[in-house]
């Protein structure tokens, strides 16, 4: 009798317990603190399945409601209060059928600012009400253990998140596991006698959730069929069910709205609404409506490029900021700069001296180092390294030069090949001093590096010195490497010295196709959790007044989602 009570006292809690993670969400507030969230609904849903219809067996009752008054929060120009800021308050009792007989009570408590401080001033929540019954009902169905997975921080856990997406997630997550139930959202299968999910026709399927519409949009901006096959991926790996038969579906009907718009057809007739869905041509000039005034400034100093160093630079930058036809047109000039520049092609077969231009000063600074090596386990490193930074003819030359220096220290009496012997001899003298470099006359520079640093003098934006670093710091090593980062720093401080306006809308050239496409996700943005992630990337992406705008959006954004 012991073991029967036992199981009676834990029925609802082991029927409620488990939650499934497709109607959770995570958030953060101030001061580091992140949880777990659980869909209101979704313990509506759970009810339902126990209970039956709210209203019937089950309900809640408002016992009291207060609106109690707070400090003042906002004043007029001679110091009166104007606006108080106020908490409502809420308590409710939740009843619930213990047995035939017998009903069960539970005391709830919910309460919601009422005035809420946005961009523009305070302003009233209009959803103060629904906010604290929501509040009030979750704190009743904790206490019968609903979600109670989430409430003791099992969530934390990876391995328990994937055991309750395999316990509700493979099945509809809208039904219970008693055998033969049904309902609006599954049917049994009668051959397996499984439960199977009813197919999500739209948005506004409940089982899709507000984190989920707002992915689903973006879909519905892709613009490229490359864009469509990694969402495919990741739709594997994020959904299952009904859920990723519904995502799937979404992506099939864009990639096919996408193929539809660039399908050359010139005998078809001209669709309806013509301006609304163009088809993209090709930019053939600067004068193409499609570019901004800040496209055309970059295209002006690609063409003053004067080394293949800023074409590759170039390309980066742009592959970063444009994506379509924009992106098209760049790399085409790219390319006709690259030609312009006349630059002869490398040689082929095997490297036999210093002299091959395959050499750049960045690997000719390596063997400088390589050379300072005392130990064959310093040598053997060197190589290690030599193999993850270059590929072909170039490395199969620095393994041959730290083959030849470790048989010099195995055998000291043996002499060196003439090649190898050249190039010791010539690595020797360009081996750099242990002082610093202090200016472009420094005879470890050479005529290119002096090049080179010219250019950085006049770069104008902070991306081209973060590019210019990463370029160095393949390239070069020791006291050249060290100047090269002191002169790119110099710059950078120059830069960040200048003042800037600050951008008031969306027509500022300095907000690149980049910048634009990720304020347009911006305000489609429904939860908090896009609005966190929207921030961390945003400083990864922009700084300086192009972060701040961006920064400005995302409060727009929360304020109207709070």
């Amino acid at each position: 009798m012991e073991t029967d009570s036992k199981c009676n006292n834990s029925n609802i809690w082991n029927k409620v317990a488990i939650t499934d993670p497709s109607f959770t969400a995570a958030f953060g507030k101030p001061g580091g603190f992140q949880g777990t969230s659980v869909s209101s609904t979704y313990h509506l849903l759970k009810a339902t399945e126990l209970w039956g219809p709210c209203g019937y067996k089950w309900g809640y009752d408002i016992i009291k409601e207060d609106m109690i008054q707070g400090p003042a929060v906002q004043f007029d120009s001679t110091g009166a209060p104007v606006t108080n800021s106020a908490l409502h308050t809420l308590r409710i009792e939740l009843y619930y059928p213990v047995s035939d007989t017998e009903t069960g009570r539970i005391p709830g408590f919910g309460a919601t600012p009422v005035i809420v401080k946005t961009a523009t001033g305070y302003k009233t929540d209009d959803d103060f009400a629904k906010k604290s019954l929501s509040d009030a009902l979750s704190n009743c169905f904790k206490a019968l253990g609903f979600s109670a997975d989430v409430h003791l921080g099992l969530f934390n856990n990876d391995q328990h998140v994937k055991i309750a997406k395999q316990l509700t997630g493979n099945k509809t997550p809208f039904i219970g596991h008693n055998e033969g139930y049904d309902s609006k959202f599954a049917t049994v299968d009668n051959e397996t006698g499984e439960i199977v999910g009813q197919p999500i026709l739209s948005d506004s399927d409940p089982r899709v959730s507000g984190t989920l519409k707002a992915q689903l949009d973006s879909v519905r901006a892709f613009t490229s069929l490359d864009l469509i096959k990694a969402g495919e991926q990741q739709a594997g790996q994020k959904f299952s069910g009904v859920i990723l038969d519904y995502v799937k579906s979404v992506l099939q009907s864009r990639k096919a709205e996408i193929l539809q718009i660039t399908k050359a057809a010139p005998e078809s007739a001209p669709p309806p609404v013509a301006e609304a869905t163009p088809v993209p041509s090709a930019i053939s000039s600067d004068d193409d409506s499609r570019l901004s005034d800040e496209n055309r400034a970059s295209l002006g100093r690609i063409r003053q490029f004067d080394s293949i160093e800023l074409i590759g630079l170039g390309k980066e930058q742009a592959r970063k900021s444009f994506s379509g036809v924009v992106l098209e047109y760049f790399e085409r000039v790219l390319e006709q700069q690259a030609e312009h520049l006349a630059i002869p092609p490398q040689p082929e077969g095997p490297i036999e001296s210093l002299d091959d231009p395959r050499l750049t000063a960045g690997v000719k600074n390596v063997m400088a180092t390589i050379a300072k090596f005392d130990t064959i386990e310093k040598l053997e490193r060197g190589e290690l390294q030599a193999e993850k930074t270059f590929s072909g003819e170039v490395l199969a030359y620095i393994k041959t030069y730290v083959q030849t220096l470790k048989s010099g220290m195995q055998s000291p009496k043996s002499e060196p090949a003439p090649k190898i012997e050249k190039v010791v001899e010539k690595a020797s003298q360009a081996k750099p001093a242990d002082s610093p470099i202090t200016s472009d006359d420094d005879s470890r520079l050479t005529d290119e590096n002096r090049a080179s640093l010219g250019r950085i003098r006049q770069f104008d934006s902070i991306e081209l010195i973060g590019l210019g670093q990463e370029q160095a710091e393949r390239s070069f090593t020791g006291e050249v490497l060290e100047y090269f980062e002191r002169v790119l720093e110099q710059q950078s401080r120059k830069l960040r010295a200048q003042p800037e306006s600050p951008i008031i809308s969306d027509d500022d050239p300095r907000l690149s196709e980049h910048a634009l496409r990720a304020l347009r996700v911006i305000r489609g943005f429904t939860n908090m959790e896009l609005i966190e992630r929207g921030a961390a990337q945003a400083q990864k992406d922009f700084s300086g007044e192009v972060l701040a705008y961006v920064r400005k959006a995302l409060d727009i954004r929360k304020d109207c989602i709070m």
